[in-house]
């Protein structure tokens, strides 16, 4: 079971929300979502994938992580830390709960990995503000978590 770390809610409206992996190689997100209110409430945020690169995977691209079916991914390229996929959203909005879907299996799975925001769009993983962290996502399900 992932073991979650809390932080002190923000509810300042962000434009740019994305995940940040700081320890693993080739990682594989199947599935990434946001929400405006605590445990996943509110219509699901939307907006323009981002990234600091990837493979894709075998079976898509950055946009696979948004499309709603677990079994397209996005993957990280190499074994570089800090690489990072979210969203430019729509509109700027609190950002208070999320759920991520790993698709991956024991040799590529994120051991660590956080929530983080800004208004400027990101160029290096860990810029903006950290909002939360995850430890030991569970593989091939759903980590759902509520953060403010």
């Amino acid at each position: 079971m992932p073991k979650f770390l809390y932080y002190p809610p923000r509810v300042v409206p962000y434009q740019y929300v994305w995940v940040n992996i700081t320890t693993a190689s080739h990682w594989r997100l199947g599935e990434l979502e946001f929400y405006p209110d605590a445990n996943l409430g509110g219509t699901k945020l939307t907006g323009t994938a981002i990234t600091s690169g990837g493979a894709g995977g075998a079976s898509g691209n950055t946009a696979f992580a948004f499309d709603g079916n677990t079994n397209s991914d996005w993957t990280a390229a190499g074994s570089t830390i800090n690489q990072y996929l979210g969203l430019e959203l729509s509109a700027a909005s609190a950002v208070k709960s999320a759920r991520i879907f790993t698709n991956s299996n024991s040799s590529n799975t994120p051991a660590t990995m956080e929530i983080r925001a800004s208004n400027a769009a990101p160029t290096f993983g860990t810029d903006g503000i950290q909002i939360a962290i995850l430890n030991s996502p569970t593989l091939n399900t759903w980590n759902n978590f509520t953060f403010a």
